[in-house]
């Protein structure tokens, strides 16, 4: 299974301000940016098309240039216990679910002990990653640092991608 990590790109001039945002239809790189979604001190975020992956993904243009494309999504689809992958820039929370179809959630609400087995080994994973992101029953939270470098956020998401391999053994559907 590929593990799938985050795309930079280098967009100079950008300025996270509205007047500043790049006109709809412009091209960075191989992206097409077809809507401003958001506007904040992190940067500007915006809907683009992405041809090489023939869908739309959220790309973040910081205001000191670099890009940053999470493909947080594809990690989703490479993972059948993530049951919704959704958030907007650099926040992003992957539901995880023993069952598609039923949305049957991988640990119950407010589980503990037993119960909470397969959120604790996720999280085990993931620190063994060098990855900490924040869970919630049966969700977990991908919420990076603004210090973030662009090593780092590869380096992160290809850590949960591959714990990501522990919810998967509870899938049952």
């Amino acid at each position: 299974m590929p593990h799938s990590t985050p795309t930079l790109l280098s967009a100079q001039g950008a300025r996270a301000d509205a007047a500043n945002a790049l006109p709809l239809g412009h091209r960075l790189h191989e992206f097409e940016m077809r809507d401003v979604i958001g506007v904040g001190g992190f940067g500007i975020v915006y809907r683009a098309f992405d041809p090489d992956l023939d869908r739309e993904v959220d790309t973040i243009v910081t205001p000191d240039g670099p890009v940053y494309t999470l493909s947080v999504e594809e990690v989703a689809m490479n993972h059948p216990s993530v049951g919704e992958a959704r958030g907007l820039g650099v926040f992003w929370a992957l539901d995880l679910v023993r069952d598609r179809k039923t949305r049957e959630p991988l640990v119950p609400f407010n589980a503990s002990g037993a119960d909470a087995k397969p959120m604790g080994e996720l999280m085990a994973a993931c620190k063994a990653n060098g990855v900490w992101p924040f869970a919630h029953f049966n969700r977990l939270q991908i919420t990076p640092p603004c210090t973030t470098t662009d090593d780092e956020a590869r380096e992160g998401l290809a850590g949960i991608d591959k714990a990501l391999d522990v919810a998967d053994k509870y899938y049952t559907g």
